[in-house]
């Protein structure tokens, strides 16, 4: 939203903060369905979830990735070092000094599928959440209530642990990660975690600065 942007603005100017990295704005409004920025090899889709405000979910997903190049093979080719490798992985046939041409599905082995995932927080279990997260290998998800708390996290525009599980097992996710938990609750609380898994097995709580491998 606008806003975001002011506040960020206000907030250097007001510290003194300086970037070192380009900062890039992609604003939205409320009356946006949905949006979507094509950035450097990722596509990223923004659409309005079901908050008490006006909140956005995000899908981040990656172009597919070249395949690996086999150095051994390359080397047993003739290959040179150079671009002419650089040409080959990004699936163009080159043609050495002796005239060999050399097609990259000799050496460059198949594409690897770009990684996804979905982040809904602050929100109620909506349909957009189902969209950003559909087939994603990650699903980050509002979890700020207990399975028990259904009409609670309706009030207060949140979701419960099973309702992510649910949310995820029919977006079919791969894996879901529980945020944005109330404080009355522990890390890695099994009121939250284990009735969440019931569900949908591969789930874990998120902690700040966690490292998770896709």
């Amino acid at each position: 939203p606008q806003r975001v942007e002011e506040l960020l603005y206000e907030i250097m100017r007001l510290t003194g903060l300086h970037c070192e990295f380009e900062i890039q704005f992609f604003n939205v409004t409320e009356s946006d369905e949905s949006a979507k920025w094509d950035i450097n090899d990722s596509t990223i889709e923004a659409r309005p979830l079901d908050h008490t405000c006006f909140c956005m979910g995000f899908r981040y997903v990656e172009k597919d990735r070249p395949g690996k190049f086999d150095v051994e093979k390359a080397e047993a080719l003739g290959i040179p070092l150079g671009p002419i490798r650089q040409q080959l992985v990004k699936g163009s046939p080159v043609m050495l000094n002796d005239g060999t041409i050399i097609e990259p599905a000799q050496v460059v082995g198949p594409s690897q599928p770009g990684r996804s995932i979905a982040y809904c927080v602050d929100t109620r279990p909506c349909q957009n959440t189902r969209i950003l997260a559909n087939n994603v290998d990650l699903l980050i998800h509002d979890s700020t209530f207990a399975g028990n708390e259904e009409e609670r996290a309706a009030q207060a525009g949140h979701s419960t642990s099973i309702q992510a599980a649910h949310i995820a097992r029919e977006a079919g996710v791969k894996r879901l990660a529980l945020t944005h938990l109330s404080g009355r609750y522990e890390d890695d609380d099994p009121e939250v975690l284990e009735a969440c898994q019931e569900f949908f097995p591969n789930s874990i709580i998120a902690h700040d600065l966690m490292s998770i491998e896709l």
